[in-house]
């Protein structure tokens, strides 16, 4: 794990006829594979929404899966992401 960047954000959605502003955090994690550099990106649009548990250049486990990537995180749980761009040579 090379890095963990968060963007904070709203979006607009109509509830009730009115427009009211929610939550729409990304987090972008960079992996580095020795071959490839994957950023990967999640969204966070609930208030339960946290953070994926990993750490700063600490080990971790994934797998590519078409255009996601699969992620275990620190207490072992699986996650899945959207890759954000190509990968590119390291």
């Amino acid at each position: 794990m090379l890095d963990i960047q968060e963007e904070q954000g709203v979006r607009h959605v109509p509830v009730n006829g009115t427009i009211v502003e929610k939550r729409h955090d990304q987090t972008y994690y960079t992996i580095d594979s020795e071959k490839y550099i994957y950023v990967a990106r999640r969204s966070m649009t609930s208030r339960g929404d946290r953070a994926v548990p990993l750490t700063i250049k600490g080990s971790v486990k994934f797998a590519i899966d078409d255009q996601d990537l699969l992620l275990i995180d620190e207490k072992g749980k699986e996650h899945r992401f959207a890759i954000r761009g190509e990968g590119v040579t390291g």
